[in-house]
């Protein structure tokens, strides 16, 4: 819903803010307070219209003369998301007076980043999906690799030298089946 406030001479009163939610972060997005009397933030709002002026430079060029607002533009304050309404309003760039403020409605479509984990040799791969209100969901499985074996050629012990048995490792991941030394056979002595 917008609510278009009136082309008029402004009539400032000072105002303390309310502790909703929406005017406590209205008046810290716009920068509107402009101090505190007993730890209650004060800022300054047409009586008329119920502008809220944006700067303490506003109150005497505003309060002098009127702007035509020929100049405006719509700014989002706060998006709107699955939770909670947002808003948006038409500033003046003028007089950076607030001409219409405008609700924007809950948004209940999620919106989803998505993060991929890869299969390793043992276990699955998926993506997930989470959106910024916290709902997640997994899909997209894929199976898991399997080992890429590759064999450690056995090697012959020697009279002199030790060998090794057979063994296996895979070149993706830390699995392997460790070779097993043989010991040198030795020099066996013949006959004359």
């Amino acid at each position: 819903m917008i609510q278009e406030l009136p082309l008029a001479s402004h009539d400032y009163q000072k105002k303390y803010a309310s502790k909703s939610l929406i005017q406590y972060l209205l008046s810290f997005i716009l920068n509107v307070f402009y101090g505190y009397d007993d730890n209650n933030a004060y800022y300054y709002q047409c009586s008329i219209c119920s502008q809220v002026l944006i700067d303490q430079e506003n109150v005497s060029s505003s309060i002098q003369g009127v702007c035509n607002h020929e100049n405006c533009e719509w700014v989002v304050g706060i998006e709107a998301n699955h939770n909670e309404e947002g808003f948006m309003f038409n500033e003046c760039q003028n007089c950076q007076d607030i001409i219409a403020v405008m609700t924007i409605e809950k948004n209940n479509n999620h919106s989803y980043k998505s993060v991929v984990t890869a299969p390793t040799c043992t276990e699955k791969g998926y993506t997930t999906h989470t959106c910024q209100c916290g709902d997640t969901y997994i899909d997209s499985y894929v199976e898991a690799l399997g080992h890429d074996i590759i064999i450690d050629e056995r090697v012959e012990a020697t009279c002199t030298e030790t060998g090794l048995t057979e063994g296996e490792h895979c070149s993706r991941c830390d699995y392997k089946v460790a070779q097993e030394v043989i010991p040198a056979k030795g020099h066996k002595e013949s006959a004359v």
